[in-house]
């Protein structure tokens, strides 16, 4: 009898058929090998079946490999098991992937155990207690993930295979594996004390300015990674590791084209042995954000709100300039919490935070990862408050990205809690006269607050007054007395709440503060407030009352008189108002209020009918004055008022309506110009006074040929009427104007020829008040782009050609390129090529020159590629069985990495595998194409005749290879079979 049997087994890359054809009788095996198609399920790899470890796939022979160069990657669908055969007495095996590892000897008991569930790069390094076969099974979460393995079996104390490489002379040379990890090039590095503890490696780039990168990657040990230059100088060393396990990098900027070296040092750490990855590539520069141009106060992003991330705006930022962002907040007593991340191997990075003016308010600026401000706004006793702040992020102008956010954090309570009732208060009766703020800070409307004060029985003229910014949260004061009744209050929609009482008796009494929704907590609004009590105040002035607008006194009739020769001088007791008249067209106001600040400070206001702020003037000094053009017929207020009501300072009052022309008048035109030639570098003011523009005015000025450079300035308020400026010749030719619809305006022009020139001023005729000034120099100011530099691509063999655009007052001397060989500039900024450019990168920089020497200069970027890839298909056969596989790949000329790949197989099939493995399953001739697209779009394809034909004739058993000699075979075993029998029958 004969049976044949078939069983399946791997071999190698293949899945072969094994055919074995036995008789019964004589015992006699007979082993065909056939080529059979693979049918694998999808996301399926090729080392299927391997779901047990009696079908475990071999890679013993693969010892120093990735998985990815056996056969490409492992997917995690089921169990995955391999077998491999240890000789010597270290294992390692270093792994990608989200899945658990095991290592078992018989199949079943695991030696050895490790979940990767933090998907970092993992070694497992062990040292089995037998030698032999082992198996590695993969489990995980059959999701398809995909993985990979290296392994390798060792001595306990190996030398890599990149020595001898112990010091600066003999660095291993890796230039030619830029972004290839050691593993993947010859396998891992090791590194312990014992055996010198240092390895180098070294790299060579060329072209230069651009950054390059070194990664390095451990998992026991400590290690130092360090880069020096071509003469062996320290250029950059990176933080120590100080866990284990850890990673690494360098990330420089390429000053010069070079050979580079890399020390990597674990002499710090006490392992016996560590395994390590190294690799280096080349990236360009993180040029700038989306958030340019923001390198000064003046060009602030607008919209980074509150709680939100940079990168959520619109991209993470790039610190290579100084960056700013401004903010706003809804009040001024929050707390700014700004945060700045980032990573400070690649730049230090501090940040700085600036108010409304400019001013440096706090910074942060640690050597850490990451920055952070925590600062507290306190802006109730400031005359003015803007809503707005500025953060700047600035460093060491390495292009290096970061994130930022931030927020402002509500005011907690005060330090003169608790003093929430009337039988919980706080003490205020020895500081009669003193702010609170400067006994413990400002207090902050959170809930009621409770003060004690004392008043003597022959003191009782009580004054309280209680400041802060209504907007923010209106506050009312009640008075209380011993017997918790109330006795007065104050109420209004002031920024301060004010009680003047004459209390019955001496004795203690009790001040409340509380907000208008104190009964709906949903409402309270926090507010800082000041307190201040004092008793004996003077007596009022003569005027009152007339503490508001509608009981105003009229000083219509008194224009140029002083108080005090009217009724007496004013007391700051509390509010002043004052009613002038202003006849029908184009006036002047000036108002004077004389005073002694260190008596108490008095402010001035002026007010229209409808109690609209037209002007104010709010210093710190002696005195206040308002000048002001005002168009009447109508009636105007004046109000005096202060913080320090009750001190009852004296002060003197005037007003007057004055003649709307200027000191330098008649300047009417050219010819009667009022000559500032003298005053090189001085605002008129300091001379004889503002200016007025009620008609034209004219100035002459004298700029010698040694300071050819003219600057003009005139700065004014626009609301109060339009100014412009014109810079004439002595003929009374324009040269040039400036016109704007702005608060003040600038001329900057380069003169020629020395001599007299003109400036006009001139607008809307409504008497506005303006400075003026003129500066002749030398110029200091370099050329302007009128278009940026942009980088640019280019063909092999085209021609370049590339216009610079820029400007400059004084002209333009000359355009300069760097790279004399290849390029040249004309006078015009036409940049073209001298040679054939040749593929590659080219980087050049720029520089354009003024007639005084100020230059500016920007790098370009010039990429020169093909128009098309050369392709060329590989392959071990062009003339196959059915169903037996094809290693397809395929060589590519001048291309830029990484590219993409597309395949057609002709019979359905395609594969985006850069090596793809594939068989056909029909005779025929098939045109195998490859198209491949490099990562600037430049493609290419190529194509394979492949032919297929079936050499099996037998139509019983067909597709077994050596069929026809099976007859024989069979032949030669019946005939043994005959013999045996008449041997045995006896015939």
């Amino acid at each position: 009898m004969i049976e044949i049997k078939t069983l399946k087994v791997n071999e190698g890359k293949k899945l072969k058929t094994i055919t074995i054809i036995s008789t019964l009788l004589i015992g006699l095996f007979v082993i065909f090998i056939a080529s059979a198609p693979t049918f694998v399920k999808a996301a399926e790899d090729n080392y299927e079946e391997n779901d047990g470890w009696t079908s475990a796939y071999d890679i013993d022979s693969n010892a120093g490999n990735w998985l990815s160069e056996i056969n490409g990657l492992g997917y995690q669908n089921d169990e995955d098991w391999y077998e491999i055969d240890l000789a010597l007495d270290r294992l390692v095996i270093y792994f990608i992937g989200d899945i658990t590892i095991q290592l078992s000897r018989e199949g079943h008991h695991y030696d050895y155990t490790y979940d990767n569930d933090d998907f970092r790069d993992e070694l497992l390094d062990v040292e089995p207690t037998n030698l032999g076969v082992w198996y590695i099974r993969i489990t995980g979460t059959n999701g398809g993930n995909s993985y990979d393995i290296y392994w390798d079996n060792v001595v306990s104390n190996p030398q890599d295979n990149y020595e001898q490489n112990d010091d600066y002379s003999t660095a291993y040379d890796i230039t030619s594996n830029e972004d290839l990890w050691l593993s993947r090039i010859n396998g891992l590095g090791t590194n312990s004390p014992s055996t010198g503890g240092d390895d180098w490696f070294k790299y060579t780039i060329n072209p230069y300015n651009l950054r390059a990168q070194i990664n390095l990657k451990h998992w026991w040990g400590l290690f130092d990674l360090e880069l020096y230059d071509t003469d062996g100088t320290t250029l950059l060393a990176s933080d120590s590791s100080t866990t284990s396990p850890d990673d690494l990098s360098i990330d420089f900027t390429v000053d010069a084209p070079g050979v580079y070296y890399v020390r990597v040092d674990c002499t710090i750490n006490n392992h016996a042995l560590d395994f390590y990855d190294l690799k280096w590539n080349e990236m360009e520069f993180l040029w700038d954000d989306n958030y340019e141009d923001n390198d000064h106060r003046g060009e602030a992003f607008e919209n980074l709100y509150e709680n939100t991330w940079l990168s959520s705006v619109d991209g993470l930022g790039i610190q290579s300039d100084d960056d700013y962002y401004k903010i706003t907040i809804d009040r001024p007593d929050k707390i700014f919490n700004i945060e700045c991340t980032f990573t400070h191997a690649d730049n230090n990075i501090d940040i700085a935070l600036y108010d409304y003016y400019g001013t440096l308010l706090t910074e942060s600026t640690t050597t850490t990862n990451n920055e952070n401000i925590n600062y507290e706004i306190v802006g109730v006793h400031k005359d003015y408050w803007e809503n707005w702040y500025y953060i700047k992020v600035y460093g060491q102008n390495y292009p290096s990205e970061y994130n930022l956010r931030w927020n402002a954090i509500p005011p907690s309570d005060d330090n003169y809690e608790p003093n929430d009732s009337f039988n919980d208060i706080y003490d205020f009766s020895s500081h009669e006269d003193i702010w609170l703020s400067n006994i413990d800070g400002d207090a902050i409307s959170l809930d009621q607050d409770w003060y004690r004060i004392h008043v003597e029985n022959d003191e009782r003229n009580l004054a309280i007054n209680c400041t802060f910014i209504h907007n923010y949260g209106d506050i009312n004061m009640e008075l209380y007395d011993d017997s918790e009744s109330l006795i007065t209050e104050s109420s209004s929609t002031n920024d301060n709440e004010i009680i003047n009482y004459v209390v019955p008796a001496g004795g203690s009494y009790y001040i409340k503060l509380f907000q208008e929704h104190f009964s709906h907590p949903s409402w309270y609004d926090p507010n800082y407030y000041d307190l201040k009590w004092e008793t004996n105040i003077p007596i009022e002035d003569n005027y009152e009352e007339n503490d508001d607008l509608a009981s105003s006194y009229d000083l219509s009739l008194n224009e140029s008189v002083w108080l005090d020769e009217i009724n007496g001088t004013g007391r700051n007791v509390d509010e002043d108002w004052y009613k002038i008249f202003v006849p029908l067209g184009a006036k002047l106001l000036q108002a004077e209020c004389t005073f002694t600040h260190s008596l108490g400070d008095i402010d001035m206001a002026l007010y229209d009918a409808s109690e609209t702020l037209i002007t104010q003037s709010t210093s710190s000094s002696d005195n206040e004055f308002i000048d002001r053009i005002l168009t009447g017929a109508a009636y105007y207020y004046i109000k005096i008022f202060g913080k320090t009501y009750h001190s009852g300072n004296e002060y003197n009052l005037r007003w007057a309506l004055a003649a709307n022309d200027d000191n330098y008048e008649e300047n009417d035109n050219l010819a009667t110009a009022y000559n500032l030639s003298l005053y090189n570098s001085t605002q008129i003011d300091g001379i004889d006074g503002h200016g007025r523009q009620g008609d034209d005015d004219w100035y002459e000025i004298y700029v010698p040929s040694e300071a050819p450079y003219l600057e003009i300035e005139c700065t004014f308020s626009h609301d109060q009427g339009d100014i412009d400026i014109g810079l004439y010749y002595f003929n009374g030719t324009e040269i040039l104007s400036s016109t704007s619809s702005n608060d003040n305006e600038f001329i900057a022009w380069c003169i020629k020829i020395a001599g007299f020139y003109y400036i006009k001023v001139f607008g809307a005729n409504l008497s506005n008040q303006y400075n003026l000034k003129w500066t002749a120099q030398l110029d200091s100011t370099p050329p302007i782009w009128l278009d940026p530099i942009t980088n640019q691509e280019i063909v092999v063999g085209a021609d370049f050609t590339y216009k610079v655009n820029a400007t400059d007052t004084c002209g333009i001397k000359e355009y300069l390129v760097n790279d004399t060989i290849n390029f040249i500039i004309d006078s015009n900024g036409l940049l073209e090529n001298k040679t054939s450019l040749m593929k590659g990168i080219y980087w050049i920089k720029i520089t354009v020159v003024d007639n005084f020497n100020n230059q500016i200069s920007a790098d370009m970027r010039i990429l020169v590629h093909v128009s098309f890839l050369s392709v060329t298909i590989d392959t071990n056969a062009t003339h196959v069985e059915l169903y037996e596989f094809i290693n397809f790949s395929c060589s590519i000329l001048d291309h830029y990495p990484p590219c993409s790949f597309h395949w057609w197989f002709d019979d359905g099939n395609e594969s985006y595998e850069e090596n793809p493995i594939h068989s056909f399953s029909e005779e025929g001739i098939y045109n195998v194409t490859i198209s491949i697209t490099d990562d600037l779009g430049i493609s290419g394809t190529h194509y394979i005749l492949i032919t297929v034909s079936d050499t099996a004739n037998n139509p019983d058993i067909p597709g077994i290879p050596g069929y026809s000699l099976l007859f024989p075979v069979f032949a030669l075993a019946l005939a043994a079979l005959i013999v045996s029998s008449k041997k045995k029958l006896k015939i």
